[in-house]
Parts: C-alpha cells; sequence; structure tokens
C-alpha cells in the first residue's frame, strides 16, 4: 500500500507511541510521572506540526521506551512467555 510522506510520518509517531505504551506497562504499574509524561509528550506534539518536528517527537518516542525497556528489563521474560504460550494455546484451537 503506497504511502505519502504525511501518512508515513504519522504511521512512525503512532508507532513510536506504541512502543512507549508498551514499555510504560512492561512492569505492570503506571505511574503518576509516567502518565504526565505520555500525556505531555501526546498534547505537545499537536502545537507542532512541521514534518521535523513530528520526527523528532517519534525519535523522543523511541529513546523513552528504550529506556523503559532496559530499565524493565527482567519484566519482558514473563511476557515474551505469557505470548508464546497464548499463540500455542490459539493454535491448539
Amino acid at each position: 500500500m503506497p504511502l505519502d510522506p504525511r501518512q508515513i510520518e504519522e504511521f512512525l509517531l503512532t508507532a513510536a507511541q506504541t512502543m512507549l505504551g508498551f514499555s510504560v506497562l512492561a512492569n505492570l504499574r503506571f505511574s503518576a510521572k509516567e502518565a504526565t509524561a505520555l500525556l505531555f509528550l501526546f498534547v505537545l506534539q499537536f502545537f507542532f506540526p512541521g514534518r521535523e518536528v513530528r520526527l523528532m517527537f517519534s525519535a523522543a518516542y523511541i529513546l523513552f521506551a528504550l529506556i523503559l525497556l532496559v530499565r524493565h528489563r527482567r519484566s519482558l521474560p514473563p511476557i515474551f512467555r505469557a505470548l508464546k504460550q497464548a499463540r500455542g494455546d490459539e493454535a491448539a484451537s
């Protein structure tokens, strides 16, 4: 499916936000600080609709997501085991 440059930016921004959302919830806790940071980034992006700024927001989301994934790295193996088990249960049905 061909996408124009604006759609590619939106896709990247949405994927980066999703990655950050997963990273925030990886430890199954959602602090007020994390909620405030997500809200701040989400609202702030609407005031800067330029291409370069949107790409910088995407990079910021990805950077924060990677930092959180490193911080929550002990929570990741149980998540992947649960996903693997769910896929096995789904294939068996």
